[in-house]
């Protein structure tokens, strides 16, 4: 399947239908806790190679305060609470390796460092590429992402016979479009 929404990756694992999925964290955070025999048995690893070598994807979480905001203030103390050291290493062992620490000592942590699996995942946290690299991220980089047209694009070619190079001109097109309309450079 090439396509499916975002939790299907963690059911096809964790009732043993797949060997392999591309979203590791939520999946083995979920073992941890529900099922530590396939835990014991799964490891954390960047997507193999291509041609061109290999790419480690960081997808981040970010918190971020509206302009618009009322009390921008507030809401910038409470962002400033959750990152305290202390309170989110808390919570990033409390989720069970769901999060990869943005503080490079919290990669020494007991948690961490006891389990092997955990290597491969810190390496990608460490060295790993943000979707939006060479770029930023943006509302438009948001808009491609969340109408999901690189995997459309992919089952056009996969599933329906699209010429390659169609295909691409055709979401260049798209991706363009959205971009002009948000007032971002193209």
């Amino acid at each position: 399947m090439l396509s499916w929404d975002n939790s299907g990756n963690n059911k096809a694992y964790q009732s043993k239908q797949v060997a392999f999925v591309y979203n590791p964290p939520s999946v083995y955070s979920y073992l941890l806790q529900e099922d530590k025999e396939t835990a014991a048995k799964t490891g954390l690893f960047p997507a193999p190679g291509g041609p061109s070598g290999r790419v480690k994807r960081v997808y981040v979480d970010y918190y971020g305060v509206f302009k618009a905001s009322p009390y921008p203030e507030v809401a910038k103390g409470f962002i400033r609470y959750l990152m305290e050291p202390k309170r989110y290493s808390e919570f990033l062992v409390a989720t069970q390796g769901r999060y990869v620490p943005v503080y490079p000592k919290m990669q020494s942590d007991p948690f961490w460092t006891s389990k092997p699996q955990f290597a491969g995942l810190l390496a990608i946290g460490r060295e790993g590429q943000p979707m939006s690299w060479e770029g930023r991220i943006t509302p438009a980089l948001g808009e491609v992402v969340s109408q999901s047209l690189l995997g459309k694009t992919a089952h056009e070619v996969l599933v329906n016979g699209v010429e390659p190079a169609a295909a691409a001109a055709k979401l260049q097109a798209e991706i363009v479009a959205i971009y002009r309309r948000m007032n971002e450079p193209v």
